[in-house]
């Protein structure tokens, strides 16, 4: 049975290209499961799930943040967010 991988806030942020802090407020709203292991961790493959479940909407909705969720920050000044 394979180990599973656990990723801290700082490793999530560094991923998503998004904020340590904005990482926290998904775990808050329950976006994210993740576990208090002395400091919060979520599952590397719960991050997978969340993009595929979210591949989506994320795409069908061009906003800023799931943009740079999607790593196309290079494309935001192309689409016009108003």
């Amino acid at each position: 049975m394979p180990v599973e991988k656990f990723l801290t806030v700082k490793e999530v942020a560094k991923k998503l290209r998004i904020s340590q802090r904005s990482v926290m407020r998904y775990i808050k709203a329950k976006k994210f499961v993740a576990s208090k292991m002395g400091q919060w961790r979520i599952k590397e493959s719960d991050l997978d799930r969340f993009f595929k479940t979210n591949i989506k909407i994320l795409l069908l909705i061009p906003t800023e943040q799931n943009l740079v969720l999607m790593n196309l920050r290079p494309l935001i000044h192309l689409i016009d967010l108003k």
